[in-house]
């Protein structure tokens, strides 16, 4: 884990690559990979990959991945773990894979595959099986856990699709 040096790539705050606060480690700015606030570790905006607020760890915005706001960890906003819209892959909105939504943990709005509102875990939202477009692989509604609005049908593997409508990241 890095926790100083910087110019360790080309970007703002420590970097490892090329982005805007991507950080691996405990620490403000510190980044490895390319986006912007990629971090890995624990803290704020940490994020490994490429995106917006990708951070992996504990506390605010972690993401793991590439896209806006994807988390790994515990914390606000999206990550893999349990917490608030916590997500992990790549996109907008938490993602393990790609699409818009994704999370994979337990917590609101969890979703893990690719698609829209794609989910794994418990909270609210997330559905296995199928329901209103649910889908195995790719689709809107596609979610595996428990929570409200779960149903039970097709379950295999950890990609699931769940349609997040009540996703939210309070502070």
């Amino acid at each position: 884990m890095r926790s100083s040096g910087e110019g360790l790539g080309e970007g703002e705050g420590l970097v490892k690559g090329e982005g805007e606060g991507l950080v691996e480690g405990e620490e403000e700015g510190l980044v490895e990979g390319q986006g912007e606030g990629l971090v890995k570790g624990e803290g704020e905006g940490l994020v490994e990959g490429e995106g917006e607020g990708l951070v992996e760890g504990e506390g605010e915005g972690l993401v793991e991945g590439q896209g806006e706001g994807l988390v790994e960890g515990e914390g606000e906003g999206l990550v893999e773990g349990e917490g608030e819209g916590l997500v992990k892959g790549e996109e907008e909105g938490l993602v393990k894979g790609q699409g818009e939504g994704l999370v994979m943990g337990e917590g609101e709005g969890l979703v893990e595959g690719e698609g829209e509102g794609l989910v794994e875990g418990e909270g609210e939202g997330l559905v296995e099986g199928e329901e209103e477009g649910l889908v195995k692989g790719e689709g809107e509604g596609l979610v595996k856990g428990e929570g409200k609005g779960l149903g039970s049908g097709l379950t295999t593997s950890s990609s699931k699709l769940c349609k997040l409508t009540d996703y939210k990241t309070s502070g």
